[in-house]
């Protein structure tokens, strides 16, 4: 832990772990498709989230993740106060705001691959308990095992191919009795439905000006997930409908 508590008395700025231009053809296509979606915000609208104006382009989109959003955050709630939280594929941050409010003795991390966005989100939330990295955590081991009680996928999963090398690699850096958790993402009950999607994803990207998109953005099994030892939350309450599961891994 010595490397990540030092890190932490930095002054607050974006740690980049890996030059810019190893990633730029990816990055590219990212935030060229982020744009035409209408999902790069000002920081008004970022410090806003998960509860925006109506006016948003994407404004109903934001109804449901607020609501899946409280769900995960209740859930998170139930568990002792966690020392280190990692946020893998974290955007602008917005999250990680929330996560602040909720533990603000925390330290929490945030990593992603979107150096536009990372610098928004430190100059939102970053300070001496937040820390934002660009990083590619299968390609560099930079925290070290166990170092870890949180890790979370949120809205980020299905930026990953392979689901069981992203998982442990995830699952390596928990402390005993740690979790990851996975939340609004798709997975699929079948591989009918699983190709059906690929090829959805392919004419979505097309149709924006943006195929290559489609080989950065993956489509998992939920029975591969649950193999690898995640567990489904069950939304108690009845009424409210959400598109995507929350799902619970815990390190024995």
């Amino acid at each position: 832990m010595a490397q990540i508590a030092g890190q932490f008395q930095m002054v607050s700025k974006v740690k980049y772990v890996h030059k810019k231009d190893d990633f730029v053809k990816k990055e590219s296509a990212y935030l060229t498709a982020r744009d035409h979606e209408g999902r790069l915000l000002d920081d008004e609208l970022v410090l806003s989230l998960p509860n925006p104006p109506s006016h948003l382009a994407n404004y109903n989109e934001w109804v449901l993740r607020k609501k899946s959003t409280s769900i995960l955050l209740r859930q998170l709630r139930k568990h002792a106060v966690p020392n280190q939280i990692l946020d893998i594929g974290c955007g602008n941050g917005w999250f990680i705001g929330g996560l602040k409010k909720t533990f603000p003795q925390s330290k929490l991390c945030g990593v992603d691959l979107n150096a536009l966005e990372l610098e928004q989100a430190n100059r939102l939330f970053g300070n001496e308990q937040v820390k934002f990295f660009y990083l590619d955590i299968l390609k560099k081991q930079y925290f070290k095992n166990e170092s870890m009680d949180i890790v979370i996928f949120n809205a980020s999963i299905q930026y990953f191919q392979d689901l069981h090398e992203i998982i442990q690699t995830a699952s390596q850096l928990l402390k005993p009795k740690g979790s990851i958790w996975v939340n609004d993402s798709p997975f699929y009950r079948s591989k009918s439905d699983q190709l059906l999607a690929v090829q959805r994803s392919q004419m979505y990207y097309n149709d924006l000006g943006t195929p290559e998109m489609a080989t950065y953005y993956h489509h998992h099994l939920e029975s591969d997930l649950l193999q690898l030892g995640f567990r489904k939350i069950k939304n108690l309450n009845p009424f409210l409908k959400l598109p995507f599961s929350l799902y619970q891994f815990k390190k024995s």
